[in-house]
């Protein structure tokens, strides 16, 4: 997707959540920077999701009281893969622990 295409939605979830764009963009470099530079394509999630049970979790205020109920693959991103989940994500590399999926 072309980033002018979803911006209008990504500004409406900034607005709805009140989040600081700055701070979306600062979290967001500082993760590439840790990934270095490295994203899944659509093919590569697929061959290490599909089959899977898969667990999305966001940084919604029950994430702590809902931790133990996570089943299978869990997907988290930005603030949900600190904190509470920070002891519960593992992985070989940065790319398979809190940076976006744990197993």
């Amino acid at each position: 997707m072309e980033f002018e295409v979803w911006e209008p939605q990504y500004r409406q979830i900034l607005e709805d959540f009140g989040f600081s764009r700055d701070h979306d963009e600062q979290v967001a470099r500082e993760l590439d920077a840790t990934l270095g530079g490295r994203r899944s394509d659509d093919a590569e999630l697929r061959t290490l999701l599909e089959g899977q049970e898969v667990t999305v979790a966001g940084n919604g205020p029950n994430l702590p009281a809902e931790i133990d109920r996570i089943r299978g693959v869990l997907v988290t991103a930005d603030e949900a893969t600190t904190g509470p989940l920070g002891s519960r994500c593992h992985g070989p590399s940065p790319a398979s622990g809190c940076a976006g999926y744990s197993s």
